[in-house]
């Protein structure tokens, strides 16, 4: 997605989602951008944390990918870094009290909406089991149906791809008093899309061309556009889709998709970069 000069931290893979929680630390890298349409939400002059993968290979690619490292610094920053393994795992009470507070924020911002007549539209992108739902469900399990709203669109019908691109993601915005929460979204013609052969590439760039003035139209129309890319390694990806696999109460999450596009990593990655790029 058209990015501009500077970003706001994004969630980290283990911040308010549906596996066990864990402290946001461990091994990251900082590239800066932000996501395009007028006022997104988003605060300037700080970076975006992007987990590592753990072996030295995936960490000189991460860091080249990521923040453009001529190959010779990136290979002796992935020799110096030992990996420290995964996050260390926050004590289910101290996580719960964190939430707690968390959750009556969120409260606090529900009432204002609704007495403001404030219009708010939340993206949540990212790599396949990098936490949206679980995020998702974190935000929502406490507040009012009436006023958050969860929109995860399934693949277009023959209908719909007919439509101009964006038409079938309009009908789901927000009115005044309403938060509408999109688990993927219309950047799917830059991500998804692209690197599983939906789309073509003109049909991308033109996506990159156009939708800067879509956004700046939500936020003229008065819509507060907030928007999230969470990162998952690609050894913490393998684990939670064995856990898929293997656990019967999670294999409704496991798709053909997530299957097909598991083996497709650093096409992902390339897709993520050129859109924070444009």
């Amino acid at each position: 997605m058209p990015l501009g000069a500077n970003s706001q931290p994004l969630p980290s893979d283990c911040m308010m989602n549906g596996s066990s929680p864990r402290r946001a630390s461990g091994p990251v890298a900082s590239s800066g951008g932000t996501w395009p349409g007028g006022r997104s939400g988003m605060k300037s002059g700080t970076s975006r944390p992007v987990h590592l993968p753990a072996s030295p290979s995936h960490h000189t690619y991460a860091l080249r990918s990521l923040q453009g490292v001529p190959s010779g610094a990136a290979e002796q920053a992935a020799e110096q870094g030992a990996d420290p393994g995964p996050p260390a795992k926050m004590k289910r009470k101290e996580y719960e009290a964190h939430m707690r507070i968390l959750h009556g924020e969120l409260v606090a911002m529900q009432e204002w909406v609704k007495a403001s007549g404030a219009k708010i539209c939340i993206v949540f992108e990212g790599r396949d089991t990098a936490g949206k739902g679980g995020t998702i469900k974190r935000i929502t399990e406490r507040v009012s149906p009436r006023v958050f709203r969860v929109v995860a669109l399934p693949a277009p019908t023959e209908r719909e791809k007919s439509q101009m691109y964006i038409q079938r993601y309009v009908a789901h915005f927000p009115a005044a008093g309403e938060v509408v929460i999109f688990d993927r979204s219309w950047y799917n013609r830059a991500g998804v899309e692209p690197v599983m052969g939906f789309c073509t590439p003109e049909e991308t760039e033109r996506f990159f061309e156009l939708v800067p003035g879509v956004e700046k139209a939500m936020a003229d129309n008065g819509i507060l556009l907030l928007k999230y890319w969470l990162e998952v390694s690609p050894d913490e990806q393998t684990r939670r889709l064995e856990s898929r696999i293997h656990d019967p109460r999670k294999i409704w999450k496991l798709s053909p998709m997530d299957l097909k596009s598991y083996s497709r990593w650093y096409d992902y990655s390339r897709a993520r970069d050129a859109m924070f790029a444009a």
